[in-house]
């Protein structure tokens, strides 16, 4: 973790770093004091006792997708940006991926101007370049692929973020937004942890 905040000390983003699949191991009170806070950065999660910093407002969307934590930006006039960090499970039942699609279906449906989606969806059966599956109709991945086309959202992540050896490199960590030129440029990482996609 401590090559993680020095990365972010000396390449501030912009916006947030998302980061999925972790639980601060020792903090006290609250996560601002945990193991993973970085100096002048505010911190909002999900399943973690959470203080609300004051540059933005952390949002709750009433669904029964739990992995995801959502962060509301007023910028200037009245444009609104949404950001949201979402993890879902290789293992989760089919019920889980219908309330993720739920999930975006009403995110995209309120008012924001902006829509900034990152995070670990773990859908290694879909070809990105092409945005098309092996797998039939039925599949998690070809309803996933046509939710994010009814939502007119773009995925901006096209090579692979994670590999093992002896298998093929998948593009499991995405990026999407509801403005193809929303993202300039995508820094491929070595892994802070297990993985890290910067964006």
């Amino acid at each position: 973790m401590e090559r993680a905040k020095l990365h972010a000390r000396n390449n501030i983003p912009k916006i947030k770093i998302g980061i999925t699949e972790v639980k601060p191991k020792n903090f006290r009170y609250n996560i601002q004091n945990c193991e993973l806070a970085i100096e002048h950065y505010e911190m909002y999660s999900a399943n973690v006792n959470n203080d609300i910093g004051r540059g933005a407002t952390q949002v709750d969307f009433e669904t029964d997708y739990e992995e995801s934590v959502w962060v509301h930006i007023r910028l200037v006039s009245r444009d609104k940006l949404l950001i949201g960090c979402i993890y879902r499970s290789p293992n989760g039942q089919d019920n889980n991926d219908e309330s993720l699609r739920k999930l975006f279906k009403d995110v995209v449906s309120r008012d924001y101007s902006h829509i900034l989606l990152m995070g670990d969806f773990n859908y290694d059966k879909i070809n990105w370049e092409t945005w098309s599956t092996p797998t039939n109709e039925q599949s998690r991945e070809y309803k996933f692929i046509e939710c994010l086309r009814d939502c007119f959202l773009y995925q901006h992540v096209l090579k692979p973020t994670r590999g093992r050896i002896n298998q093929d490199p998948h593009i499991l960590d995405l990026l999407l937004t509801n403005e193809e030129g929303m993202i300039s440029d995508v820094e491929y990482l070595s892994p802070w942890g297990r993985a890290t996609t910067q964006y």
